[in-house]
């Protein structure tokens, strides 16, 4: 899948993700649920082949979601990183915000993510990531936690980040 356009969407009370990228299909799912607590699961590289999905290139602007379980989950592999996500100019209420596991060039722009939960923004074995001009609820704990020894190049620009307990934790 790849350059794909979204723009002017309005949701409510969403069950799962409000936007959902994710090429991750074996049984045991990486992220956890509501309440569960453990390690970030380990995921191992695999041999490229034709199987191999592919996400790259898509670009959403103008969503409001009043309501969703995670606001953005963008789930990729090791060996394929969903690459190239440009979000801008939305508003999403979630219990949880923005989940990036395994993703390439990720850019947030004037996205306001309302969560119930922190961290707002959990970035976990993802390069090139940039949130600018982000919103979200004043006295959150915490505002971006990012993990794994493949992450690199993680920048918060143009945000007040003065309303957050906590602004980052990891790399």
């Amino acid at each position: 899948m790849e350059d794909v356009y979204v723009a002017g969407i309005q949701m409510t009370n969403i069950p799962g993700e409000a936007i959902l990228f994710d090429t991750y299909y074996l049984a045991k799912d990486p992220v956890l649920l509501t309440g569960e607590k453990a390690d970030p699961l380990a995921i191992q590289p695999e041999p490229l082949n034709e199987g191999t999905p592919q996400f790259r290139r898509f670009y959403v602007r103008d969503v409001v979601c009043k309501g969703a379980e995670t606001g953005i989950l963008i789930r990729g592999l090791p060996e394929m990183n969903i690459q190239d996500i440009y979000i801008e100019n939305s508003v999403i209420e979630s219990n949880r915000g923005l989940v990036c596991i395994e993703g390439q060039r990720i850019t947030l722009k004037n996205v306001q993510l309302l969560t119930k939960q922190t961290p707002v923004l959990y970035v976990q074995n993802s390069q090139h990531i940039t949130f600018d001009k982000m919103g979200y609820k004043p006295s959150s704990d915490l505002l971006l936690k990012v993990s794994g020894e493949r992450s690199k190049d993680v920048e918060l620009l143009h945000t007040d980040t003065s309303k957050a307990k906590k602004v980052r934790e990891g790399k």
